[in-house]
């Protein structure tokens, strides 16, 4: 008759054996099952992560940049959009503006860079037309100066000639129209000093406003009036 410890024994080996047995199924996969790749398991370890670990797209906003992959253009190109009648002079700016299209990384470099170039070229403009009016003004003055009948040694009777056809027509405008006359050039045009001469030239001595009490020469002119008269008599 077996001994009880014996059976004991044996069976306690068995449910040992049948642990180990078990142990080995969790551990490996079975039948139909599949090893998890990388990125499954990547995911899987995102998946678990809690709640506040994680933030929404809406918390953290679009942070992927979208593709720019604008078209290359050249200068031949461009001058066959613009339109009819409008000639691109500046090759140089137009030059800078190709480039800036053709290798800007996004539109909002598009945008800045052309707005910097609108600015660069407006502050070029801008010198060359004052350099050009101040130069043509230069001409005009030196036109004066050396008219036959204005300039010379006489050009400074001639100045106060024009002056005082201006004092005396306008009045309270005068400061104004010599502004007027400055900001146009038209106050450095010898046809202006040269008209303005002539007007004072054709008003008679006793028609000009001349200094002094209005009474007195109210006077000569009634005077000179009736001489004329008995003369005719």
């Amino acid at each position: 008759m077996p001994d009880q410890n014996e059976e004991n024994v044996e069976s306690t080996e068995n449910v040992d054996a049948q642990d180990a047995q078990n142990e080995e199924v969790v551990a490996s996969p079975g039948e139909g099952q599949q090893e998890k790749t990388p990125a499954q398991e990547e995911k899987a370890s995102t998946e678990e992560k809690p709640a506040q670990e994680r933030k929404s797209i809406l918390e953290t906003g679009d942070k992927t940049e979208p593709d720019f992959t604008p078209d290359l253009i050249s200068a031949d190109a461009l001058d066959e959009i613009v339109p009819e009648g409008v000639e691109i002079t500046d090759k140089e700016a137009l030059s800078k503006f190709v480039d800036l299209i053709n290798n800007a990384k996004s539109r909002t470099e598009i945008a800045s860079g052309a707005l910097a170039l609108m600015q660069e070229t407006f502050d070029e403009s801008q010198a060359k037309f004052v350099s050009q009016w101040e130069e043509q003004i230069n001409t005009w003055q030196a036109e004066i100066r050396n008219d036959k009948e204005l300039g010379g040694e006489a050009l400074g009777e001639n100045l106060a000639k024009a002056q005082e056809v201006l004092k005396t027509y306008a009045g309270d405008d005068y400061d104004n129209l010599i502004r007027l006359m400055t900001l146009t050039g038209a106050g450095d045009n010898v046809h202006m000093i040269r008209f303005l001469t002539k007007v004072a030239d054709s008003v008679p001595m006793e028609a000009r406003a001349v200094k002094g009490d209005p009474q007195q020469v109210n006077g000569n002119l009634a005077e000179k009036f009736w001489r004329q008269v008995q003369g005719n008599n």
